[in-house]
């Protein structure tokens, strides 16, 4: 028996229900589309949230007084090496 056979001769025995036709193009389409799209929101979601520390702001900590006070330090110990 042919394939064709085989098949209308499970759809007389068993009902239509039972037959499922070979995936279109939008069975295939599908997936693949879900996946880009997956992938675009997560580039969007890093671009958005994601943003590299000013320049200003690490300026601003080094007139910081507790950070002044280390690089004293660090001052005082290199002096004492020569």
């Amino acid at each position: 028996m042919s394939d064709q056979n085989i098949t209308e001769e499970f759809v007389r025995e068993y009902g239509a229900k039972i037959y499922r036709a070979d995936p279109n193009a939008f069975g295939w389409l599908v997936p693949y589309s879900t996946l880009v799209l997956g992938i675009l929101v997560v580039v969007w979601f890093v671009r958005r949230y994601y943003r590299p520390a000013a320049a200003s702001s690490v300026a601003s900590t080094e007139g910081d007084a507790t950070l002044g006070k280390y690089r004293e330090q660090i001052e005082r110990d290199l002096a004492h090496l020569d």
